[in-house]
């Protein structure tokens, strides 16, 4: 029994191991524009930005930090890349009263 366990024992560890190795990342190519951020100030900072995310921005960063609005704001990006992509957002924030505050955000891409 003690022969059969010093055997199975690393053949599993070897098969648990090998699946995470080795493994593919599938669908990691599409979708791309999604990772490009619509906040300049946001990636200036290496797109380490949530903490600090108030105002009309947040809506995209992080959403809580539309509560620390205090007046009402809009955000308007525009970017174009190569080969005719572009990329736009709108985004907009006011508070409501004592009530908080509520955002929007809206964003498009053409590829051309």
């Amino acid at each position: 029994m003690k022969k059969i366990t010093s055997y199975l024992l690393p053949f599993f560890a070897i098969l648990l191991f090998s699946s995470t190795a080795l493994s593919q990342k599938v669908g990691s190519s599409s979708m791309q524009f999604l990772k490009v951020m619509p906040c300049a100030r946001a990636t200036a900072m290496g797109d380490a930005y949530s903490v600090l995310a108030s105002g009309a921005e947040a809506v995209f960063w992080n959403p809580a930090g539309v509560a620390l609005t205090d007046k009402s704001e809009v955000s308007l990006t525009y970017l174009k890349w190569i080969f005719d992509t572009q990329q736009g957002a709108f985004s907009f924030s006011m508070p409501i009263g004592n009530f908080g505050s509520v955002g929007v955000q809206v964003q498009y891409v053409d590829f051309g």
